[in-house]
């Protein structure tokens, strides 16, 4: 994943509709889990992008759908995270050649596999 869980709690907590965030929750959540968070949280609904999230062949609401307390959110057209981090990989190699070809000593360091953006005068 593009951002490490606190991250994505952190954006998902930003959204006006959330009212609450359950960290640590399982990928795919049995009956008895959603059951649980429904009386423990009053959970009305698990919400989810519109692309199917399929684990071993089981689409992984499946029990939250069972349960009616599913909904999907409609892909946004025109963002894509697969678009973002290969337009950062992209700049992110412009960078690290425009860095070795600019750097007198880069020659050494790039026949090493290290980019001028890795070398420190500091160490």
């Amino acid at each position: 994943p593009v951002l490490k869980d606190a991250e994505r709690q952190t954006a998902v907590a930003a959204c006006r509709f959330v009212d609450e965030i359950v960290p640590a929750s399982p990928y795919v959540m049995t009956e008895a889990y959603i059951e649980g968070l429904v009386n423990s949280h009053g959970i009305d609904y698990f919400v989810h992008g519109d692309d199917p999230c399929i684990v071993d062949g089981r689409d992984v609401y499946e029990s939250a759908r069972k349960a009616g307390r599913f909904c999907t959110i409609p892909r946004t057209e025109g963002i894509s995270t697969t678009d973002i981090v290969g337009r950062l990989l992209l700049l992110t190699q412009d960078h690290h050649t425009e860095l070795v070809g600019a750097s007198a000593s880069s020659s050494t360091q790039a026949s090493k596999g290290v980019f001028a953006s890795q070398h420190s005068n500091f160490l």
